[in-house]
């Protein structure tokens, strides 16, 4: 069965009920901070062109009374405040400051199941402070001095400036997952390459494995990004930047947003999974072909942790 109609198959019951949008910008001050909190949920981090910061929050509500979860902002000091809120506790509730617990549930006694993914753009001169529970963080290109942390997640940056340039520092907590390693850049993937073949546990899990791989990462602005992948005997014979001609000599062809790519990596989910759940797409290629070498699939990504 492809995996499109399996994931269909699986997630059938799970789609969306309904989504709002929520947007916010405010004129930052220089040195002024742009503060995220949100429990669930994607969020987007990039430079603004401007001196405002942008907020944008897309509520999907999967089961209960989305009304009870809601994006607000405040005003603090030079800087501003976005963050979720939940009401089934505190129904009069107006301020980010209070108790975010969604295991209440929703008035009717439905669960609540509300994501709330942030796109924010944020000013150079400005700080930035993210805070998420679960959900993973992507940071491009913003030059701003950051504090980031995820509990359940993975955090990405890109574009990172050199070492030793004040303009970015970054600190995370440790409860956060970084990886630095870009599995679609020239430099990323011949690292990546190295680490695979010096793996133990991809050259045992891989050792009964031979195919030709595209790795495509699907841009939210911008191309796509991809990457061709050569696999034999354990080891990562050929890897380098892929083109569109590289998919007619592929046995499988696979895509994911650049998140979910960052959540294979940081093994907060498997190729599987990512699978069942419509995150990862097998766009070409025999499903049950690969099904023996999910753990091999698996470690292939995994290599590129740092």
């Amino acid at each position: 069965m492809p995996v499109t109609l399996l994931t269909f198959a699986v997630i059938a019951g799970m789609v969306p009920v309904s989504a709002q949008d929520y947007h916010f910008t405010r004129e930052i001050a220089p040195g002024g901070r742009v503060e995220i909190e949100t429990i669930n949920g994607a969020i987007e981090v990039s430079h603004a062109t401007g001196p405002s910061a942008e907020v944008t929050v897309t509520k999907t509500v999967k089961r209960g009374d989305g009304s009870l979860v809601k994006a607000i902002m405040e005003e603090k000091g030079g800087g501003m405040i976005v963050c979720t809120i939940f009401l089934n506790s505190e129904p009069n509730r107006r301020s980010c400051k209070g108790n975010n617990n969604d295991s209440h549930g929703s008035h009717d006694g439905k669960s609540l199941e509300v994501e709330m993914h942030y796109i924010v753009k944020v000013p150079t001169g400005a700080q930035l402070t993210v805070d998420d529970v679960n959900g993973t963080i992507t940071v491009t290109g913003a030059d701003v001095d950051s504090k980031i942390s995820t509990v359940n997640g993975g955090i990405t940056i890109r574009k990172r400036q050199p070492i030793g340039d004040t303009a970015w520092g970054c600190r995370l907590s440790p409860l956060a997952y970084l990886s630095f390693m870009d599995l679609f850049s020239p430099a990323g993937i011949a690292s990546w390459q190295q680490r695979l073949n010096a793996s133990e546990k991809f050259a045992a899990s891989a050792k009964s494995w031979a195919g030709r791989l595209v790795l495509i990462e699907k841009a939210d602005a911008g191309p796509d990004r991809m990457t061709w992948v050569v696999v034999g005997d354990g080891r990562c014979l050929e890897a380098r930047t892929g083109a569109s001609s590289d998919e007619a000599t592929a046995d499988f062809v696979l895509s994911a947003s650049s998140a979910t790519w960052a959540d294979l990596v940081a093994t907060r989910t498997t190729p599987a999974t990512a699978a069942l759940l419509g995150r990862l797409h097998l766009l070409k290629g025999d499903v049950m072909a690969l099904i023996p070498h999910v753990k091999a699939a698996a470690e292939l990504l995994a290599a590129a942790a740092e």
